[in-house]
């Protein structure tokens, strides 16, 4: 994403744990550049990288949450710790729309990135004996294998949708594969609700019922 938005001549503030490693990729900090190094984990050091990006460019115009990391195991398997420290990278985020803040969100497929390397992907041990071949199924390398999108494409999309769309949708998916299960999962949720609909949309108050039974009843004469 920073080198499609580097090579579009966009301003771009990076974050990484490492600072370090964003400037051996993306070259010294410029005029169109700044790398900063943030814990997602502490609040004071990202109002720090909001400032210092606000002072280097003067404001923020898009941003970019695309931080996370895999967590591989078992649920019953996974300590509490665990869950947690995950969902305070991978899932906070304030409610910003009514400060006139547009929010999308991006739900991706699969995409050959480095999310399966040891650095970012952290699979818990097997404890219990009735889940190892569940442990089989993830392994890494093999996951890895099958990745099959290109995340140069999707930062081009998604640079596209930021500069060019006056309307963005609330979620958005982006892949093949991610359309694919979307679409399969929206339709499985129609289908539920209509099989149930009879029994899960009968709980108003009887005078409600009453009411309604009233503006539905044909006229008589």
């Amino acid at each position: 994403m920073v080198q499609t938005l580097l090579q579009q001549g966009q301003k771009v503030a990076a974050t990484s744990r490492c600072r370090k490693t964003l400037n051996d990729i993306f070259g010294p900090d410029s005029d169109k550049f700044l790398a900063l190094e943030v814990s997602l984990t502490d609040d004071l050091s990202i109002q720090r990288s909001v400032l210092e990006a606000t002072i280097k460019f003067g404001t923020l115009d898009v941003v970019i949450n695309n931080a996370g990391y895999a967590l591989a195991g078992v649920v019953e398997e996974l300590a509490m710790d665990e869950i947690r420290k995950q969902f305070e990278v991978n899932y906070f985020a304030p409610p910003v729309k009514p400060f006139g803040i547009k929010v999308l969100s991006i739900n991706p497929g699969s995409f050959k990135t480095d999310v399966y390397s040891p650095s970012k992907h952290i699979k818990t041990p097997c404890t219990l004996p009735d889940y190892e071949s569940m442990h089989h199924e993830m392994d890494p390398v093999q996951i890895d294998a099958m990745q099959r999108g290109d995340p140069m494409k999707l930062a081009k999309i998604l640079f596209q949708l930021v500069v060019s769309l006056e309307t963005l949708p609330v979620h958005m998916y982006i892949g093949e594969d991610s359309n694919k299960m979307a679409k399969t999962k929206a339709e499985t949720w129609l289908k539920e609700l209509e099989t149930w609909r009879s029994i899960t949309s009968s709980t108003n108050l009887d005078k409600f019922i009453q009411d309604e039974v009233h503006q539905t009843s044909p006229a008589t004469q």
